[in-house]
Parts: C-alpha cells; sequence; structure tokens
C-alpha cells in the first residue's frame, strides 16, 4: 500500500529538508530552535488539513516552499510585533528625557501590570533582559541555568507578556 502524502512528509527527509531550509532561508535574522520546530509543524499542520488537495498537487516542493515561506513571513511578523510591543516601548520611554506625566503614569501601569500577572521568576527575566538589557550568557549566570534555557524562557516569556498585552 502506497503511503500517503501526510505520511511521505514525515518519512521522507527530502521534504522536510525543503521545510527547513526555505524557513531558515527566509528568517534571515536568525530563528532558535524551538520557533524553528513550531514553524516546520505548522507547515505539516497546513498540510494536513489540505491533505486532499496535496494528494493531486502536480508540485509538492513548490506547495511546500510556497507555504513555508508563507509560515516564515507569518513569524517574521509577530516578532516584529514582539520586539515593538517589548522592547522598543521600553526603549522609547528610557530614551526621551522629557516623559509626561501621561507617559509616565503609563509605563508604571504596564509595569504594575506585569508585576500582578507574571511570577516572581518571570519577571525577574524580565527586568534582566528587557528593562537593564542584560547578555543572555549574563542572565544565564545570575539565574544559574544555560544560556539556551534563557533563551527558552525569554520565548515563553514573550508569549505571556504578548496575551496579558492582547487582555488589556
Amino acid at each position: 500500500m502506497k503511503p500517503d502524502i501526510i505520511e511521505r512528509f514525515y518519512t521522507e527527509s527530502e521534504y522536510y529538508d525543503v521545510v527547513r531550509s526555505t524557513i531558515l532561508h527566509m528568517v534571515k535574522s536568525g530563528i532558535n530552535k524551538f520557533d524553528l520546530d513550531d514553524c516546520i509543524s505548522e507547515v505539516y499542520l497546513t498540510a494536513l488539513r489540505k491533505r486532499r488537495e496535496l494528494e493531486k498537487h502536480p508540485n509538492i516542493h513548490g506547495w511546500l516552499a510556497s507555504t513555508s515561506r508563507i509560515i516564515a513571513k507569518r513569524y517574521m511578523k509577530s516578532k516584529m510585533i514582539e520586539s515593538m510591543l517589548i522592547s522598543d516601548a521600553y526603549d522609547n520611554y528610557r530614551g526621551s528625557r522629557n516623559n509626561s506625566d501621561e507617559e509616565q503614569r503609563l509605563y508604571n501601569e504596564l509595569l504594575d501590570l506585569l508585576k500582578r500577572e507574571l511570577k516572581r521568576s518571570e519577571y525577574q527575566l524580565f527586568t534582566l533582559k528587557f528593562i537593564e538589557k542584560i547578555p543572555t550568557a549574563e542572565i544565564a549566570a545570575i539565574i544559574g541555568i544555560k544560556p539556551h534555557s534563557v533563551e527558552s524562557r525569554v520565548t515563553r516569556l514573550k508569549a505571556k507578556i504578548k496575551n496579558i498585552l492582547k487582555k488589556t
């Protein structure tokens, strides 16, 4: 019995290589392993949803590359939004010497909100990474974990902060 298209995606490395290399090529600024895995999974989930269309598709490699580009663009857009929501807001606030009372109040409200919503360890990581701008290796030494673990926690923290900000 011939394996179906989804099974082939998972078992034949040529399909995986197309997806992975396309995403890596698109995200020139770099992508961590966890986000890369998420993007690849999203391509496979899209393929699963469009299984019937793919079984008859004349150029599966092309479809995978095209879908991978779309997913990579979505990833880059979400990273840009995260950056604007988190880092740039603090840079703009801290860089301005003429902060109005309203800006000060909003900034303090945001910090208070994050203090309430985040666990103590998450808020500490937030402060070290986004307010004090300490490099990952130094944060790892302060917290007592490996640098790649810091990056994993930062990725999860960004997602959590994004969800908190969406609610408000």
